[in-house]
């Protein structure tokens, strides 16, 4: 084999994985080759990537590494990087990039570094977030999903001529939502239970939502360590008959034929795979303005941001009383997402600049 690699270390199957998966199926689909390594940890929930590639018969390698830092599993992935005639490196986050700068040591391969998200929300991460600054004068490129992150990758004369913006794309299914009609108003947030994505806020616009006689509930999908005291806090408000904890699954899309309208009330954001999966089946969105989200959902005009809980609130109820505004946003979405979103674009893209920096075509 001679190709690209993809490098992620993971944790779960959440965005990021996401986006290697379709990315790997949609390569396959144009006779792109391209091979993936999972660095995982210990954790059996680490091991729902390399299940998912399984499932759909894509090639990879899975490395456990129990450690921060651990040379033997650098090791193995420099094997592999050999094994397989590697080209190319893609890495998908501060630890698969600080392994395969080392695993690729006087090798002639270069690296293409993808940024999912924001690093920086604690102690830990701003720490994770100096790794990752300090391996990327190692790369050729840097992909970011949002214009925040261009501007500010730009800001350094080292990196400016290395980063460009790619977004996201999702599989475009051939079945769209049926439009929200009479009944329960089922609002979803797909999301790990973590202090950026700000559950406390979905949990005080339901609040609101209720207060107003609005006969609605909340999906909650996702896990994560704040998943206690959301429950809690769902409990103590007396919401619980309003809202349903899904938990970590694999088939989110199938929990959002189910909805009927996205809320995302997160601090930070790149270009959430969620947004894309709900757009992609016509669901309209209310959320925060942070990341690529005002962009997507202005040119798409497929949903609404505001910045606090009453904005938020009044955006949903809007939704839920207008007919005619939802019927328009859903049809946008979808429209929108299949002419500028698919996974498919974004592959063709990828192995375009797979080709530029090689300087050949694989």
């Amino acid at each position: 084999m001679k190709g690209v690699l993809h490098v992620r270390s993971t944790i779960g199957m959440y965005g990021a994985e996401k986006v290697v998966l379709n990315l790997m199926t949609a390569f396959r689909d144009l006779n792109f080759k391209s091979f993936v390594v999972t660095i995982e940890g210990a954790n059996p929930q680490s091991q729902d990537f390399s299940n998912q590639l399984y499932g759909a018969k894509l090639p990879y390698r899975s490395i456990v590494s129990k450690k921060r830092f651990d040379l033997h599993a650098i090791y193995l992935l420099r094997s592999i990087i050999r094994d397989k005639k590697i080209t190319i490196i893609h890495t998908h986050d501060y630890k698969s990039l600080l392994f395969s700068c080392m695993a690729k040591l006087f090798l002639n391969i270069k690296i293409v570094h993808h940024i999912h998200g924001a690093l920086g929300n604690t102690k830990s991460e701003k720490f994770y977030a100096w790794i990752e600054k300090l391996c990327m004068h190692r790369v050729a490129k840097i992909i970011t999903v949002s214009t925040k992150q261009k501007n500010q990758l730009s800001e350094y004369s080292y990196f400016k001529n290395k980063v460009l913006q790619i977004d996201n794309g999702t599989v475009i299914p051939d079945k769209r939502k049926e439009i929200a009609s009479g009944g329960v108003f089922t609002i979803a947030m797909v999301a790990r239970f973590t202090p950026e994505k700000n559950h406390e806020m979905a949990i005080a616009i339901l609040e609101s939502l209720v207060s107003h006689k609005k006969n609605v509930r909340l999906l909650l999908l996702g896990d994560g360590p704040c998943f206690e005291n959301i429950k809690y806090m769902v409990k103590k408000k007396n919401l619980i008959e309003f809202v349903e904890f899904v938990g970590f699954t694999s088939q989110v899309q199938e929990w959002l034929y189910r909805t009927d309208l996205l809320l995302m009330t997160s601090l930070t954001e790149g270009m959430p795979m969620c947004l894309l999966e709900s757009m992609a089946i016509g669901l309209p969105t209310v959320s925060t303005p942070v990341g690529e989200i005002p962009k997507l959902l202005s040119e798409s005009e497929s949903g609404t941001v505001a910045s606090d809980i009453e904005g938020l609130t009044q955006a949903i109820i809007e939704f839920m009383d207008d007919t005619v505004l939802y019927r328009q946003c859903s049809k946008n979405a979808r429209q929108f997402t299949a002419d500028n979103l698919s996974v498919t674009r974004q592959a063709k893209k990828l192995s375009e600049l797979y080709s530029e920096i090689s300087g050949e075509t694989l």
